[in-house]
């Protein structure tokens, strides 16, 4: 069994965190780091300790719903107290934010500094509102590749790499809804509670149209070499899940894995241009 501690950073999150941020930067680079080595590593453990610390506080914040769905976590299963989980989680994001301050880069630390923050307004009020939760954490998924940009001064090369990918998340978060519909109803007031399953499927899926459109955009407009047609890959996952042919959970997966496809395929057409 995992150290508590270490298992509340969830070190799967961990590893998706950083490929993510790290394809972000290789796309605003050109895959190359040289001369951005420091503040690279810098950043690296500022999304680190920031994946921990937002676990962190989620498990403490969701002691009581994991009880029953999930158990054998650190906090309900009584390994950790719900305040340590809360100050451990606290104390993780203070210091991504002073690693942040190290690379005396403002655009860096303001992202840093909005996403410690909103991540803790998430898990502590706006999970619970519905809507606005699932925009903030598709918000901050999306700003993470923005910060890959940033650490190597090439952040507008990202934008649209990070709107798609802001686009599934936000489905993915509204499906995953969709799917806790029954369990959420005595903690959150979601958007399929207010609107009904059906109708917030349908958004969830435009939502990972309107990621398949905007994901053409590099191409088209010559930002991206020839290799980034693999997104093809992605697209089509995204059409699938959009499609209705899927139930809700098997399209919130193959969502979530259009997202290492689109990630791949941005790297690799950054490399080529």
């Amino acid at each position: 069994m995992l150290n508590p501690y270490l298992e509340l950073a969830r070190p799967a999150d961990v590893v998706i965190g950083l490929i993510g941020l790290l394809a972000a930067a290789s796309v605003a680079s050109g895959c190359s780091f040289a001369g951005y080595m420091l503040e690279s590593v810098i950043v690296t453990f500022s999304v680190l300790f920031y994946i921990v610390g937002g676990n962190s506080i989620n498990d403490s914040v969701d002691a009581e719903v994991d009880r029953i769905a999930h158990p054998g976590r650190p906090v309900p299963s009584g390994r950790i107290s719900q305040g340590s989980a809360f100050r451990f989680g606290l104390s993780s994001l203070a210091i991504a934010f002073l690693l942040s301050v190290a690379t005396m880069d403002v655009t860096v630390i303001a992202i840093v500094g909005i996403a410690c923050v909103a991540i803790t307004l998430y898990e502590t009020v706006l999970k619970k509102k519905g809507l606005i939760g699932n925009i903030t954490i598709a918000a901050l998924t999306g700003a993470s590749f923005l910060l890959g940009g940033a650490m190597v001064h090439g952040m507008a090369a990202c934008y649209v790499l990070s709107v798609v990918v802001f686009a599934i998340t936000l489905g993915r978060e509204i499906q995953k809804d969709i799917m806790d519909k029954d369990g959420d109803s005595a903690y959150r007031n979601t958007l399929p509670m207010r609107i009904g399953a059906r109708r917030s499927d349908i958004i969830a899926r435009l939502s990972y149209l309107a990621a398949m459109f905007m994901s053409l955009i590099p191409f088209a407009s010559g930002a991206a070499g020839i290799l980034y047609l693999t997104i093809a890959v992605a697209d089509v996952m995204l059409l699938i899940a959009a499609s209705g042919c899927l139930g809700t959970g098997r399209s919130e997966r193959l969502a979530k894995y259009s997202l290492l496809a689109v990630m791949a395929s941005s790297v690799l057409g950054a490399s080529h241009l």
